[in-house]
């Protein structure tokens, strides 16, 4: 077996996790790569059989030489006479936001990396994340979260279940873009099932969730054993290991997105910083067949020949009006609102009953739960532009796609071009991005029959 040096430490949050105690474990091959090592980051502390298994593996052939970095869940120790130690182990893993994914990636590892002089390959295709049980959820959000840095997850009975709102993932991965991640889950029959769920059949539907949208992935399943059955085996983590490395002159990439996707964005489409102008749109002032709806203060307002009519008072903050494709629906979006909201445009130009069109999803610690922008399609598609993302809802009034945002960044206005090409434009703090979809808008005053109108077509 190889020779390998072990250092550890202690190392406190100073720009995430703020004033959480790490301990971690770093093994490294004795004879260090300097044209970098592969790297796999695991949970719960430096262990033993991962660092055999990678060692075995190199030794065969199986695997590239690799460092292996253990860090254990966090605590936050005690700050006044009396109290008492807190573990954050449920703060660290457990939670569905970024924040112990970019302490990983923007924080520890870049100080190991220097404190230790290693010797780690910059390519991603060399990068694992591993874990089990809260330590599998939180390995798959930190590839998640910084798919340009890992490319590979192995995740033991991992527990995507309420305790943060992880119980959204099998679902999240369904409608968002895929990432270039190839994947080990595994799960066992006599899983958790507790206040916060059961383990097993989410471990079942994240499996089919990532088969639906085009990962790499691989699953196994152990009849009679119980949670993290297999993390703690070697033998076991060889196999493991041997799938999740091999092929390494391949780099891991996206195939294919869902078929919901791909109805939505063209495949390869990305996000391109612009010099162009962003389209010219008046802001919260839309044309429908019966005239133009504006809103002022906490009101929606009816402009047409006649004057000026309420239509809609106690508005809350209103960010966006949007006329659907057939000039039938307004559609509107408020910033302290998770929904978007649909009022029936009657023949006198007067609304029907708010209704709830879409429910948006919301990041895990979000600032803002409503849209600060929408747009609609020519086939009568909402755009939502969420922290989360761009939130496409169905004319039936479903979230079926999520599209990222351009850079990760919140987009503040989004518009099509006005020429009907189907080129989405949002707006972000950093400037103006365009995308080409696979539908564009109509141009202003024409209307067409909207589409996708059920739950399955």
């Amino acid at each position: 077996m190889e020779e390998r040096t072990v250092y550890t430490g202690e190392y406190v949050g100073k720009k995430y996790k703020v004033g959480t105690l790490f301990t971690y474990g770093v093994s490294v091959p004795a004879k260090d790569r300097r044209g970098g090592c592969a790297l796999l980051v695991n949970h719960d502390g430096l262990r033993d059989c991962e660092v055999e298994a990678m060692a075995k593996l190199h030794h065969s052939k199986k695997a590239p030489a690799c460092i292996v970095v253990g860090i254990g869940s966090g605590r936050l120790p005690a700050s006044v006479d009396g109290s008492y130690d807190r573990g954050m182990r449920a703060d660290n893993y457990d939670m569905r936001d970024r924040e112990y994914a970019d302490f990983v990636v923007n924080e520890l590892l870049p100080f190991l990396i220097n404190e230790y002089h290693l010797h780690v390959s910059k390519s991603p295709d060399l990068h694992a994340v591993s874990g089990g049980s809260s330590g599998g959820i939180s390995a798959w959000q930190i590839a998640w979260y910084h798919p340009e840095y890992f490319h590979r997850v192995y995740m033991s009975s991992p527990s995507m279940l309420a305790m943060g709102r992880g119980d959204e993932w099998p679902n999240l991965i369904r409608k968002c873009e895929t990432k270039p991640i190839k994947i080990w889950t595994e799960y066992s029959e006599k899983e958790v099932d507790d206040y916060f769920g059961e383990s097993a059949p989410v471990c079942e539907a994240l499996f089919r969730s990532l088969k639906v949208a085009g990962y790499e992935v691989q699953g196994a399943y152990f009849a009679g054993e119980g949670h993290c059955s297999k993390y703690g085996n070697a033998e076991h983590l060889c196999e493991v290991y041997a799938w999740l490395w091999a092929n390494l002159d391949v780099p891991v990439t996206v195939k294919r997105n869902t078929a919901r996707v791909d109805a939505v964005v063209p495949f390869g489409s990305k996000w391109e910083k612009t010099t162009e102008n962003f389209p010219l749109k008046i802001a919260m002032n839309v044309k429908s067949p019966v005239g133009s709806y504006v809103t002022r203060g906490s009101q929606i307002v009816l402009l047409h020949k006649g004057g000026a009519e309420i239509v809609e008072k106690g508005l809350k903050v209103p960010t966006a009006l949007a006329v659907s494709s057939d000039g039938g629906m307004l559609y509107y979006a408020d910033k302290n609102s998770g929904v978007i909201a649909a009022y029936q445009i009657l023949k006198d130009g007067m609304l029907g009953a708010r209704k709830i069109h879409g429910m948006l999803h919301e990041k895990g610690d979000f600032d803002i739960p409503g849209a600060l922008d929408i747009c609609v399609d020519r086939e009568d598609r909402v755009y939502a532009a969420t922290e989360m993302g761009i939130q496409c809802i169905r004319s039936f009034g479903l979230i079926d796609v999520i599209l990222d945002n351009p850079d990760g960044l919140q987009v503040k206005r989004l518009a099509f071009a006005p020429d009907g090409s189907s080129v989405l434009y949002a707006e972000t703090a950093r400037g103006v991005y365009k995308r080409t979809l696979a539908v564009g808008a109509l141009p202003e005053g024409q209307y067409s029959q909207p589409c996708h109108t059920s739950y399955f077509d």
